[in-house]
């Protein structure tokens, strides 16, 4: 159990009793050190490294703007209205919203692990539709079946994909 805790202080960029002492920082603050303690998941294996961007994309391109000055402990639910209405105007869709607000949800779940605040504010929870999307058509499917069935049958490797600038 004792080095559980260890390994745990040491994951974490600044302990809990040294945070009682101390003002509560900003929101930009405390997303930095999430931002940390994500980039030492993707270390670790246990995080991707392309889920590290979105959170620093999503963080920088509206979260910030709206709340990276304002004190973690002093952010409301008129704060949380107004982020809600920005990423309404920019016509994010429900599923882009959800995003948003479980990274937000994140930051001050660290805010409370450090005891910057007493707990966690309600945060909107948005409702999302999952609609399954087919890729392909049933005949590309079909296609797609027969070519890999016949590069088996002699045993040629499928041509090289073009993702981005790299070929896989």
């Amino acid at each position: 159990f004792a080095n559980s805790l260890e390994g745990q202080a040491q994951l974490s960029p600044v302990s809990p009793d040294k945070s009682l002492k101390e003002e509560p920082p900003s929101f930009a603050k405390v997303s930095d050190m999430l931002i940390e303690e994500e980039m030492q998941r993707v270390e670790l294996g246990t995080f991707s490294e392309a889920s590290l961007h979105i959170i620093r994309n999503r963080l920088d391109k509206h979260i910030l703007p709206a709340w990276g000055t304002i004190r973690i402990d002093q952010i409301e639910s008129g704060h949380i209205h107004l982020l809600m209405r920005r990423l309404l105007d920019e016509r994010s869709s429900p599923t882009t919203v959800s995003q948003y607000f479980v990274i937000v949800r994140k930051v001050f779940r660290l805010a409370k692990k450090m005891k910057w605040i007493q707990e966690v504010p309600d945060l909107p929870r948005i409702q999302i539709d999952h609609k399954p999307r087919s890729t392909f058509s049933l005949e590309e499917y079909k296609k797609i079946l027969r070519t890999s069935k016949r590069l088996a049958r002699i045993k040629k490797k499928a041509p090289a994909l073009k993702i981005g600038r790299a070929h896989v």
